[in-house]
């Protein structure tokens, strides 16, 4: 039985009141991590250049799920539910594959984000 990685991601809450955390997470259960059934990964051209990209809600929209304001800043057009922003990479046969944040992502989010609690 092989170990399933787990991986470090930046939580960015709907609630503006709550935290933007630094979580961990299996790549197969990523859409937990954003409390949904199921996820979508969205790309915006000021995240790709580090390799970074938003899971989210691949149903929040017609679930009503809240306004994200914090991390709608990515995008340019609303987003909805809490969001993860991953990082991503190219597994051995060159597909892409969800990664774990390095120190210098996690910096850059921060700088952008605020605190980043851990």
């Amino acid at each position: 039985m092989t170990d399933t990685p787990t991986l470090r991601g930046v939580l960015i809450p709907a609630d503006p009141d709550q935290p933007v955390k630094l979580v961990h997470y299996e790549p197969q259960h990523v859409a937990k991590a954003i409390g949904a059934e199921w996820f979508e990964l969205l790309y915006s051209v000021e995240l790709s250049g580090l390799d970074l990209v938003l899971v989210v809600d691949e149903e929040g929209q017609r679930q009503y799920r809240a306004f994200n304001g914090r991390a709608s800043g990515f995008r340019g057009w609303p987003l909805v539910g809490d969001v993860l922003v991953a990082a991503e990479g190219l597994d051995d046969e060159g597909d892409r594959e969800l990664t774990s944040l390095t120190d210098h992502q996690l910096t850059w989010l921060a700088s952008i984000l605020g605190e980043v609690q851990k």
